[in-house]
């Protein structure tokens, strides 16, 4: 049975093998076409007539095949011809609408080769009692496709391309020799030993067409770089006359691939510098693009977000608000930042602050703003847990600096009070002007035995001190008290430190204490409580 069905396969392969390995090829090479977009629809049609036609081609091997493996696939000959007659039509219907490239697509892909089907087969009908069953099986359909290639063939002289080129045309003619092939193979006219032909007549086509396309492939890249350099002139040309900065540089690695004369001058930076330097640069925290990226990513569009910058060249600082997205430029990911110089606004706002939150004469913090900070301290405190202490001091016989030196003098011994607590403390204490002579320190992540240690510094620091009004030296003391316990209320650690520099000024004067409980019975009681 083996040798029976290989010997039938044999001999269908001898007669349609290169037809159908020709076909697939075909259908192939046009599916290719049309999946990179040129001559879409043309080439689509063309290839599904191929694949129409490699599926009849299989079903032609196939039918003799399955009676031998199972009676009941017995296929009668009519029911072949009508197979052979539906598919053959079909096919030829996709060829023939490929002409038509003007159409809608339901029309092309399914009108006109549906209605071609019909009428093929109803005109088949209505001949066949004159026509040889042998001649309708396989002569009628090798005209009719052999007819709709020829039609193809001829419209392959009429393509236009962007610029002109022959091996459509070639390609054309090569089909045109195949549709005549088909044409006199359906009468018997090609000995079945001229089996080169067709060979070499699909080869040729295949080749042929295949070269053509990467020649219109490429006539198109070369338009579309053309019409690509002309949108970039024209992009650039906007971007040149915008009214304000605009920078663009490449997501992965920074460089700046456009600046416009407007962030030019804000960054202080020449054509030249532009391949030397990245964007971030000018970044006073360089760690602050990562960010600006992060967003970019997360959002479509990031409205705002203020950095400080610098020349990369003059080190000059200044604020800028930006705007930014990430942005798709001739196949490279961008980001587009547009931005405006804030410095202005920014130190406007930093001298209200200040104005607002610092003692004009000290430049120390205010009452309001140390208890504002006091709260934020506190927070701190919730979350880690690190202790704190609270310090007051005042200048002792203050009064009498201002009634021998003058107010005048007065205000230089306080400035040069402020000068030396800033110099002696840590930059994370929270040092503010209370009111008049007295002063209060808010003291992060210390004990208040250490805050004690801190305070009799200060103390000695300010003792030692050489504080000039003009020519009039002016000595100072100071005397301090410092919170002792925990609670995260400021009225009560100022109370505490308070009432510990009370006992400082009450016993002499120019010293530290460490506030106790006793304190608020009787002072007098608590001196062996304090070290």
């Amino acid at each position: 049975m083996f040798e029976h069905i290989s010997a039938i396969i044999s001999d269908q392969f001898h007669t349609n093998g290169i037809d159908l390995v020709g076909s697939l090829m075909l259908a192939l090479v046009f599916n290719l076409f049309y999946s990179h977009n040129t001559q879409y629809s043309r080439f689509r049609l063309i290839s599904w007539a191929f694949w129409v036609r490699v599926l009849l081609l299989v079903l032609v091997f196939i039918l003799p095949v399955l009676p031998e493996l199972n009676p009941a696939f017995q296929v009668s000959f009519d029911h072949r011809i009508m197979i052979v007659l539906i598919l053959t039509s079909t096919s030829s219907g996709y060829l023939l609408s490929s002409l038509f490239p003007q159409l809608p697509d339901s029309m092309k892909f399914i009108g006109i080769p549906f209605f071609f089907t019909v009428f093929f087969n109803i005109l088949c009908y209505f001949i066949s009692p004159f026509l040889q069953q042998s001649f309708l099986a396989y002569g009628l359909p090798s005209v009719v496709w052999g007819i709709s290639l020829l039609f193809v063939a001829i419209s392959f002289f009429f393509i236009q391309t962007a610029s002109r080129t022959n091996l459509f045309s070639s390609a054309g003619k090569c089909l045109a020799a195949l549709a005549i092939y088909q044409l006199l193979y359906a009468f018997d006219a090609i000995p079945t030993a001229w089996w080169a032909i067709p060979v070499l007549l699909y080869s040729a086509t295949i080749i042929l067409v295949l070269i053509g396309q990467t020649q219109f492939i490429e006539t198109t890249c070369l338009s579309l770089q053309k019409q690509l350099a002309v949108e970039r002139g024209k992009r650039s040309s906007v971007w040149d006359i915008a009214p304000f900065p605009i920078v663009i540089t490449k997501l992965l690695d920074d460089q700046i691939l456009y600046m416009n004369q407007q962030a030019k001058n804000i960054l202080g930076i020449s054509e030249n510098d532009l391949s030397k330097i990245h964007f971030a640069n000018y970044f006073v925290d360089p760690n602050k693009r990562d960010e600006l990226i992060a967003l970019a990513n997360k959002q479509t569009v990031v409205e705002s977000f203020q950095i400080q910058a610098k020349s990369a060249f003059t080190g000059a600082i200044l604020w800028i608000n930006l705007s930014a997205r990430v942005l798709e430029l001739d196949g490279e990911l961008t980001l587009y930042i547009n931005f405006i110089d804030i410095t202005k606004a920014k130190e406007t706002e930093q001298e209200l602050f200040l104005q607002a939150s610092t003692d004009t004469l000290t430049g120390l913090y205010n009452r309001r703003q140390f208890e504002a900070m006091s709260k934020q301290a506190f927070a701190l405190h919730e979350r880690t847990g690190n202790p704190f202490s609270v310090m007051m001091l005042d200048i002792d016989h203050f009064k009498s600096i201002n009634d021998t030196y003058g107010h005048d003098a007065g205000d230089i011994v306080l400035k040069n009070l402020a000068k030396i607590m800033q110099d002696t403390m840590r930059k994370s204490d929270i040092i503010a002007r209370f009111g008049g002579e007295e002063f209060i320190i808010f003291l992060m992540n210390t004990p208040p035995q250490d805050g004690l240690v801190a305070a009799n510094k200060l103390r000695e620091a300010v003792e030692n001190a050489v504080i000039m009004a003009g020519s009039t030296k002016i000595p100072i003391t100071i005397s301090l008290g410092v919170s002792a316990s925990q609670q995260q209320d400021l009225s009560l650690l100022a109370k505490e430190a308070d009432l510990a520099l009370y006992y400082s000024k009450e016993h002499g004067r120019n010293q530290a204490a460490l506030y106790v409980h006793q304190m608020t019975e009787d002072p007098d009681t608590i001196a062996k409580h304090t070290p």
